[in-house]
């Protein structure tokens, strides 16, 4: 056996450490661990323990080396979310900046012209750049979630205040499609959430029951305190979704087989809906049968979760 290292520590205890080679040519590794033994202050020998530490050397030497790796990934993760996030900033400015003065203009043009065919020209530009603005609004804020730079504005607020606020603004859309919105609405406690984020959340619920629910049909807005958390439910009287389909429903981009090509969106309302109420510390589900209508619920906490802490300080 050659010794390679040796190391003496504490009182009165030598401990070795070192390498050694096997008649075999393999290396091992071991520890000796030594005390002086006396007896009427004469020293007779020393006891000491040897362990072979062959095993966990190398246990050691790869955690070592796994920690690198992990260290070096999570270096090159950072820097990629960092480049994301600049890339982002830059696109909403490119994006963004042509679509402030057109719907400006849209709008102007809209106050100023009487006549038709003008007037309708004007509103159809109008109305298309608003889709647009929209349609950047929820990609960007979808980028946001998952790069863990959505941050919700958490306060007090009264969920009965915002559900009658959503509804309003809805009925012009059911009533136009001779629907009928029903509000089922309980006393309900204040909560703590993001007033804004919660809005979009229902009015894309509300939107989405609308645009699947035929002329006629029935949309009812529920909503209950349970337990510690609130509980919000749209039901329609649309046309219902397969059972195979419902798993994908909140993914990015997804779009029930027989909605595609005829339907405009980008297929990200759900999947953006799923991030805010995720972010509240919530859970959002979907309970459906073909030709039954269906219903989306979620459920957010009382009191902020703060969950949004899901990397969100990589946005300040």
């Amino acid at each position: 056996m050659k010794l390679f290292a040796s190391v003496v520590i504490g009182k009165g205890v030598r401990t070795l450490q070192g390498a050694y080679r096997r008649k075999d040519g393999t290396e091992g590794w071991f520890e000796a661990r030594g005390t002086s033994m006396k007896v009427n202050g004469k020293k007779l020998g020393i006891q000491a323990v040897i362990r072979d530490m062959t095993e966990h050397k190398r246990i050691e030497q790869e955690l070592q080396k796994l920690y690198a790796h992990e260290r070096k990934l999570r270096q090159e993760l950072e820097a990629e979310i960092k480049k994301r996030a600049e890339f982002l900033r830059a696109l909403v400015h490119e994006l963004k900046t042509p679509l402030t003065p057109m719907l400006a203009s849209s709008d102007l043009l809209i106050a100023e012209l009487q006549e038709e065919p003008l007037l309708s020209l004007a509103r159809n530009i109008n109305q298309g750049v608003s889709r647009l603005n929209g349609r950047i609004d929820e990609l960007l804020d979808l980028a946001r979630g998952e790069m863990g730079m959505l941050q919700l504005n958490f306060k007090s607020l009264d969920p009965l205040q915002l559900l009658h606020k959503v509804a309003y603004d809805l009925a012009p859309v059911a009533s136009s499609r001779r629907q009928s919105l029903t509000l089922a609405l309980h006393p309900l406690p204040t909560i703590q959430a993001d007033e804004e984020r919660l809005y979009q959340v229902v009015l894309n619920l509300l939107n989405n029951a609308s645009k699947f629910t035929p002329e006629g049909g029935e949309i009812t807005l529920r909503a209950e305190k349970k337990d510690t958390s609130l509980i919000v439910q749209v039901q329609d009287s649309g046309r219902g979704i397969a059972k195979e389909e419902q798993q994908r429903l909140f993914d990015p981009y997804y779009r029930v087989e027989r909605d595609r090509g005829h339907l405009s969106g980008l297929g990200l309302g759900l999947a953006l809906c799923k991030t805010l109420v995720e972010l509240h510390g919530g859970q959002i589900w979907v309970e459906s049968c073909v030709d039954k209508g269906s219903t989306f619920s979620f459920s957010v906490p009382l009191k902020a979760a703060r969950q949004q802490a899901k990397g969100s300080k990589m946005g300040k």
